[in-house]
């Protein structure tokens, strides 16, 4: 975002300069709103936090055979800044794959996320109850299609946080609407293309690509409360994986509920 002072700011500045009374700096409105999102932005990145998440995936091939498939994720996020340290827990994983001739292919499992400093750890029961430790994090494709851990990459709040800060336009105002109970909350928007918006940022930039195609639409709604604290993140991308007329496409859409925002969470690395 691009911070700029208003004339008329200015003009207030050097009115109270020359000593005349009643000519107080103001921040423009425009200025206030980005600050609040500053805010909110600096919560979700640098506080810790437990998380509802919710998690639907659609896949499928651009090429002949057709594949289809979806997964339906629930779980917790869990963040702790001073650990450099995430914990994403979808206890609740159903995919399906459709099927021509005979009943679709459901099945049920866990997949859980954990990364402590520069080790990540991966377990996903739909094919292992071991932890895994990639080097480079789960990948969006796995070798039966899309792989669910690859999930972690996607939510990545400092990830998502940084998009927000590079990619709101400022001067622009975020719509109001009424939570659950009737609190108000600003609802800040962004739409970029991944390997764009984050250009003047080179290190969220790089895990960006990691996560996405660098021509993946990306959208993002961030909910923020009266005390400029973050309360709800959603989040939607489709875009094709591989090559154009080899790869699979992917819709994905995803939302956290923020609670015990500033409360410390303590993340363990796991033990097979």
């Amino acid at each position: 975002m691009k911070w700029r002072v208003t004339g008329a700011g200015i003009g207030a500045c050097l009115l109270t300069m020359m000593g005349m009374s009643g000519c107080a700096a103001e921040d423009p409105p425009e200025k206030k709103v980005a600050d609040r999102l500053r805010t909110a932005v600096a919560a979700l990145t640098g506080d810790p936090h437990r998380a509802d998440v919710e998690v639907e995936v659609y896949a499928s091939t651009v090429r002949i055979p057709l594949f289809k498939m979806s997964a339906e994720m629930r779980g917790t996020h869990r963040s702790a800044p001073e650990q450099r340290a995430t914990d994403l827990d979808l206890n609740s994983v159903t995919t399906t794959i459709e099927r021509d001739y005979g009943d679709d292919l459901v099945n049920k499992g866990a997949v859980r996320v954990i990364t402590v400093g520069d080790r990540l750890y991966a377990r996903n029961t739909l094919q292992s109850e071991q932890w895994r430790t990639p080097a480079e994090g789960p990948r969006v494709v796995g070798k039966k299609g899309y792989d669910p851990a690859s999930t972690a990459n996607m939510i990545e709040t400092t990830l998502i946080g940084q998009m927000f800060l590079d990619s709101w336009l400022y001067g622009s105002s975020p719509k109001s609407t009424a939570a659950a109970g009737g609190e108000r909350m600003s609802v800040y928007s962004i739409v970029c293309e991944v390997a764009k918006c984050l250009e003047d940022s080179p290190e969220a930039h790089r895990k960006a690509l990691s996560a996405y195609p660098g021509d993946a639409i990306f959208n993002a709604e961030l909910w923020v409360d009266g005390q400029d604290r973050p309360r709800r993140l959603t989040m939607t991308s489709e875009f094709v994986t591989g090559e154009r007329k080899m790869g699979l496409s992917v819709k994905f859409e995803a939302s956290l509920t923020f609670h015990d925002l500033g409360k410390p969470q303590t993340v363990t690395p796991p033990v097979n």
